[in-house]
């Protein structure tokens, strides 16, 4: 756990946001971002509050207003007097998170001409900061994206649509902060960092388009299934008669400065190091989580297998470390639990009576699923404990049921709580010792 929770303190949303006000350079008209003399901050994600809390501290009276949209459970205790909070739902938005966005948007129409615009970016944007175009709702959002999701579009389709039926998405967040100086403060929850996929990109220039939304809708043959606003949002978008998101070359964002405060690689790095601290040599793998769950937990684990047996690149004691995002393919019936469960599951299944390997992976935000737990800390006894309580791990694995069988068992979960961040995942396995 110590070294799980090492990538997870180099996450905090505070320290990032704090240490880049006071040392970072990045400048617009030749004024240092943390030397702004008016700021008016706004912003969404599951970090937000935190991220909000260092600005705060760090301008004080400087801040001529604020607001920042956050997840429910995620503002508790919060110490702000000057940045204003409305907690909403995700992954599903509901009408707190129109009413969020529409506060932000109200905050930005009452700038000073002479403030500097700071945004708050982190994961889980996409569903906290939701602002349907005219014509579309609230209800044609979720709509389109569960038919997406049913017909196996990638995430990267599905934010490409979700940007053309948004008034806040792909850039228009900038729009409303135009013509002022825009600071993006970013805590990426994507591999590779991708600027405008991160929340897709309210402050960030759009690289799709509405033919490219069509082509994506004609590719799954999902046009009828979805609602009357949104086809006429899509074609009146492909006809020219509902504007473009805004691209790169627009006046919008000459002025537009974007900081990369924090993401999965450094909490990485960080991790790395503690490991070494505690007597394990780090083999680290940026972006290494990702594809389907149980598949990516089984490979892992062969690369663990490889090192106890001394055919792997390091010698035991070691800590193989990966981040990323798995994926878990859901049958119509599903139980309780989240991709780092799942994972977890698996392990223990395949580590039964396998000594000398520990497998972990949790997700930053704390949250794992819809559940309580952040993931799951199995090793080669996990799975006979579960058997000696009655439980058949392949069983709850079959179900998609992980949480349910790994709360039986002592110590298995790990529970942070709501942790105010979100870099996405971290796994850390194990290998205590080599065979030879």
């Amino acid at each position: 756990m110590q070294i799980f929770e090492a990538g997870l303190k180099r996450a905090d949303p505070y320290t990032a946001v704090y240490n880049y006000l006071k040392d970072g350079k990045d400048s617009v008209d030749g004024v240092r971002v943390g030397d702004s003399k008016s700021v008016v901050i706004v912003g969404g994600g599951k970090a937000a509050v935190r991220m909000a809390e260092a600005a705060e501290d760090y301008f004080g009276d400087r801040i001529h207003s604020g607001h920042v949209v956050t997840k429910y459970k995620h503002a508790a205790g919060n110490h702000l007097k000057r940045i204003g909070v409305t907690e909403a739902a995700h992954p599903v938005p509901d009408k707190n998170s129109v009413a969020g966005s529409l506060t932000l948007f109200k905050t930005l129409a009452e700038k000073p001409k002479d403030s500097v615009v700071i945004t708050l970016i982190s994961g889980g944007g996409s569903a906290l900061l939701s602002a349907p175009s005219p014509g579309v709702t609230l209800d044609d959002i979720r709509q389109t994206t569960n038919v997406l999701l049913g017909c196996g579009a990638t995430i990267h389709e599905i934010n490409s649509i979700r940007k053309h039926l948004s008034a806040i998405k792909g850039g228009h967040l900038a729009e409303a902060a135009y013509p002022n100086p825009c600071f993006s403060l970013i805590l990426s929850d994507v591999m590779g960092d991708d600027l405008s996929t991160i929340a897709s990109g309210p402050t960030h220039f759009d690289h799709t388009s509405f033919q490219d939304c069509k082509a994506i809708i004609d590719k799954y043959g999902i046009w009828d299934k979805l609602s009357e606003g949104v086809r006429k949002q899509i074609q009146g978008g492909v006809d020219g008669t509902v504007a473009e998101t805004p691209k790169e070359d627009s006046p919008v964002f000459a002025k537009c400065v974007y900081t990369l405060v924090g993401n999965n690689d450094q909490s990485l790095d960080v991790s790395a190091a503690k490991a070494r601290e505690l007597g394990y040599t780090p083999v680290v793998l940026y972006s290494g989580l990702e594809g389907e769950a149980t598949e990516m937990a089984e490979k892992l684990l062969a690369m663990a297998r490889d090192i106890k047996s001394g055919k792997g690149s390091v010698k035991a004691p070691a800590a193989i470390i990966a981040g990323g995002e798995t994926t878990v393919n859901l049958g119509a019936k599903f139980g309780l639990g989240g991709r780092n469960q799942e994972m977890a599951l698996k392990a223990a299944i395949a580590l039964d009576g396998e000594k000398g390997i520990t497998f972990l992976s949790g997700g930053t935000d704390g949250t794992d699923g819809p559940c309580d737990a952040a993931g799951g800390v199995v090793d080669g006894e996990t799975y006979q404990r579960g058997k000696k309580k009655g439980l058949e791990a392949r069983d709850f694995l079959k179900a998609h049921d992980a949480y349910n069988y790994l709360k039986h068992l002592d110590g298995e979960h790990i529970v942070t709580g709501p942790t105010g961040t979100n870099v996405m995942d971290i796994a850390v396995v194990l290998v205590e010792w080599s065979v030879c």
